[in-house]
């Protein structure tokens, strides 16, 4: 059977092309740590991914930014141009990343700017379990039952002080949105839903909250709110943020927000 490379670079992991008359594969092909891949991202924040003809992705962008992705066997080069207007002309196009990935298409080294190197280790499942940055330890993530269920934050003495912990809605995350990501790994958020960065949860976030030393949580709360598709692929993600009372979006203040749209793999 042919194999596709699913989302960023030979992507997530080898999918098997479904063949409708083949039972075991309709519906998609379920992966170590229980992940299901059925779509694949299109756009994000109206922004289209292209692929290429081994399901990898080529580039992200619009009118007025756009990155292309360039890959030689397990290397990634990603270059980004951009301009003001639609007529002006085009900036020289500079590399923006350089990407070494593993067997399942996730970055175990990133390269940008002058001379930052970011390392990340994956678990068995594809999850990225630490990473870091020149070396020093800068985030990791702990997952439970294929659910990222807190990520971490270090400060100047490179020690441990703060995690962002996750509680999670009972609703399969169909088009795999990495709503939770670790923002201290220093990535940008499409990089992420390209999956450059391994699996995320197989259920919807619905909160996540900082707790300072492990067990001391923050005033506030920052809460999910979203719309789906007829797939149930996630086609809007609305974040509030403030003090939360478990019932509804009440005196919560809006933060952030994305969209999305998908394709059948």
């Amino acid at each position: 059977m042919k194999k596709f490379f699913f989302f960023a670079a030979i992507a997530a992991m080898a999918l098997v092309a479904c063949d409708p008359e083949t039972e075991e594969n309709k519906g998609g092909k379920e992966e170590e740590g229980g992940i299901k891949l059925e779509y694949r991202i299109k756009t994000l924040d109206g922004k289209p991914f292209t692929y290429d003809a081994e399901g990898r992705i080529v580039s992200y962008g619009n009118d007025y930014e756009i990155r292309t992705l360039i890959y030689e066997g397990n290397k990634v080069t990603i270059k980004d141009k951009w301009r003001d207007e639609t007529t002006d002309p085009w900036s020289e196009e500079i590399v923006e990343y350089e990407l070494t990935l593993n067997e399942q298409g996730f970055a175990t080294e990133v390269k940008y700017g002058d001379n930052n190197v970011v390392t990340i280790t994956y678990d068995k499942d594809g999850f990225f379990t630490e990473a870091k940055k020149n070396g020093e330890k800068i985030t990791g993530q702990t997952i439970e039952d294929n659910n990222v269920m807190a990520w971490e934050r270090y400060d100047s003495k490179n020690d441990y002080w703060r995690q962002k912990k996750a509680t999670y809605l009972d609703k399969d995350n169909v088009g795999q949105v990495q709503t939770h990501w670790a923002e201290d790994l220093g990535m940008k958020r499409w990089m992420h839903e390209a999956r450059f960065f391994g699996n995320t949860s197989v259920k919807v976030l619905e909160t996540c909250r900082w707790y300072n030393y492990g067990d001391e949580p923050a005033a506030s709360t920052a809460v999910y709110d979203y719309e789906y598709d007829a797939n149930g692929c996630i086609t809007k993600e609305t974040k509030y943020y403030g003090e939360w009372n478990e019932t509804d979006l009440t005196g919560l203040d809006f933060d952030d927000e994305h969209t999305f749209t998908w394709e059948k793999i």
